[in-house]
């Protein structure tokens, strides 16, 4: 089954099925052994509580219905910054929490201050197009699509480690 043959709703909103894969398949005239994992992307919800999936396929002769508690992630950016910190982004990407905990959060002074340590080549042509290298050191960034570059009036794109 492919995902664009399956429908599924949260809370009666209709949501993107992302992927559909068997996990157990039965054998001919066996009962009640397939298996099948459904993959959907759920919006963000701002109350708690229980909210109906149905999943529904081509084929089938009833959809299925069942209830998901729901309970909204913390506002680290608020936790944190309540305690004069600032939002620990990485740890937070390397083990996602829900729960509100001050561990997710830094004192502004761990976070290193950038250095540039190598710009080259040191000019270029007047109509641009001039490839430019930055050595740079203790940039908070995880990866080059977090770095924007200003030169001038211009915005670049970032490329690199």
């Amino acid at each position: 089954v492919l995902p664009s043959q399956v429908a599924a709703t949260l809370a009666g909103e209709e949501v993107p099925v992302l992927e559909v894969s068997d996990l157990v398949r039965c054998a001919p005239l066996a009962i009640d052994c397939n298996r099948t994992r459904v993959v959907l992307l759920a919006p963000a919800l701002e109350s708690p509580g229980a909210k109906a999936v149905s999943v529904r396929a081509s084929g089938m002769a009833a959809g299925v219905t069942f209830e998901v508690a729901y309970e909204p992630a913390c506002d680290f950016q608020a936790l944190c910054e309540a305690k004069g910190l600032l939002v620990d982004y990485k740890s937070l990407l390397d083990a996602p929490e829900i729960a509100c905990d001050p561990a997710y959060c830094l004192a502004s002074t761990v976070v290193s201050v950038p250095e540039v340590l190598r710009v080259s080549p040191s000019e270029g042509l007047v109509v641009g197009g001039t490839l430019i290298t930055l050595q740079v050191s203790g940039l908070p960034a995880f990866a080059a699509a977090d770095v924007t570059v200003v030169a001038g009036a211009g915005v670049t794109k970032a490329f690199g480690e």
